[in-house]
């Protein structure tokens, strides 16, 4: 199910020394974690190369919408960012009309709850020069279950072994699975010593990573999401974000 919300307030971005703006939109009503999500804005100002401009979910997760782009262009007319658009923001030219990829992917906010305070904040980096945001807008597809076990499992030190942890799955009805992400947190020292799969209830096993990372330590809040922009083969610990397993 799509979702939108949209800010109309108009914030004003001094001409005068660098400084910081932000802008809020209340996201209520969602319960469904987030399968997708883009963003909208319409902003005045004068050499947008000037301009940083974030944005920040409830959680406190940033994703950089664009940054020191446009040159001495003005303006941002009726902006999309959406990580499947064909052109990338960067190196895009002013007033930036249409879709584009932004900086950093959309896809960070995958798999969290909507549900809170968003805020797009907006760093004017230079003298001179300003400017006025007019409106902004979240579109916030929704669809996903959220299942968990947060039960620590011990790794034992010694001789080579195996360990499971299990997840059940109720209450789903007739669903048929479009797409699946996979969030592990496990601390270990050395993690080129495990093999991480995944196996689904009808014996379907899915090879995680097995053997990445060198000498280095742990998952922390690792994603593995096929969709991701990087893959875990040959990623560094402790595996920070989202990876294509």
């Amino acid at each position: 199910m799509r979702h939108e919300f949209t800010s109309t307030e108009r914030v004003a971005i001094s001409p005068g020394a660098p400084n910081v703006v932000t802008s809020t939109i209340e996201v209520d009503g969602v319960h469904e974690r987030i399968r997708d999500l883009n963003v909208s804005l319409d902003l005045d100002h004068s050499w947008t190369d000037d301009l940083q401009i974030t944005l920040i979910g409830p959680d406190g997760t940033r994703v950089l919408l664009v940054s020191g782009e446009g040159g001495s262009g003005d303006n941002f007319r009726d902006t999309r960012f959406d990580d499947s658009a064909l052109a990338t923001i960067a190196g895009a030219r002013a007033p930036f009309r249409g879709t584009f990829r932004p900086e950093e992917p959309l896809t960070a906010f995958n798999a969290t709850l909507p549900a809170g305070t968003w805020t797009l904040r907006i760093e004017d980096r230079a003298f001179q020069d300003g400017g006025r945001l007019n409106h902004w807008a979240l579109s916030i597809e929704s669809c996903c279950y959220h299942f968990a076990n947060d039960t620590p499992v011990r790794i034992d030190p010694g001789p080579v072994n195996t360990v499971t942890s299990a997840i059940a799955v109720s209450n789903v009805g007739g669903m048929v699975i479009e797409s699946l992400t996979v969030t592990v947190d496990v601390r270990h020292t050395w993690v080129r010593d495990l093999q991480l799969t995944l196996i689904g209830p009808d014996g379907t096993a899915v090879l995680l990573v097995e053997r990445e990372g060198g000498s280095g330590d742990n998952f922390e809040g690792t994603t593995f999401d096929d969709e991701a922009t990087r893959g875990v083969r040959g990623a560094q610990p402790p595996f920070r974000g989202r990876f294509r397993p």
